[in-house]
């Protein structure tokens, strides 16, 4: 199965905007919207909402929400679409970078792979034993030592109870 449709967007330089679509038959389409549009404010406060969104739904415990949107503003006054200093994810979604590790070749060969697949192919090959296995490995790996930290405390019981192991042999068991 190919992928049903791909947009390539330009911005022009009377500040229109072109989508064209290519789609999966090999047909095209061009969607126009110029700058004069009645709802060139309504993009442009739906796109600038969405990037924000995604800017507060990147919190994690080495970066709050508050700090997040604070470094995209930043970028946003400095003409830069996004903010590379405070991001801590390694590059490529979860699914390319497990690709990437399995075959050992560079995350942009497997991105360029994923790319080309149709959301449906990219969540069977996500099904895939070992690739969801190495999704999770990776995951794993992104979480802070402090989450460890607390499941050694829950599952301890706090400093008073008996440790009968590290937090992986007692989740194991």
């Amino acid at each position: 199965m190919t992928k049903q449709a791909t947009i390539d967007t330009h911005l022009h330089a009377d500040g229109a905007v072109s989508h064209k679509i290519t789609f999966g038959d090999g047909s095209t389409d061009l969607v126009l919207i110029p700058s004069t549009s009645p709802l060139a404010q309504q993009f442009l406060a739906h796109g600038s909402r969405a990037k924000i969104q995604a800017a507060v739904n990147s919190a994690n415990e080495k970066f709050t929400a508050a700090e997040r949107v604070a470094a995209l503003s930043k970028a946003f006054e400095e003409g830069r679409w996004t903010m590379n200093e405070v991001s801590d994810r390694p590059k490529g979604t979860a699914l390319v970078r497990a690709l990437a590790a399995l075959k050992g070749c560079p995350v942009a060969d497997a991105e360029a792979y994923v790319k080309a697949l149709s959301r449906a192919e990219q969540a069977k090959l996500r099904a895939v034993p070992a690739v969801a296995a190495k999704i999770i490995a990776l995951e794993a790996e992104d979480r802070s030592e402090a989450g460890g930290d607390l499941l050694d405390g829950f599952l301890g019981g706090g400093e008073d109870a008996e440790q009968t192991g590290s937090s992986d042999e007692r989740a194991a068991a």
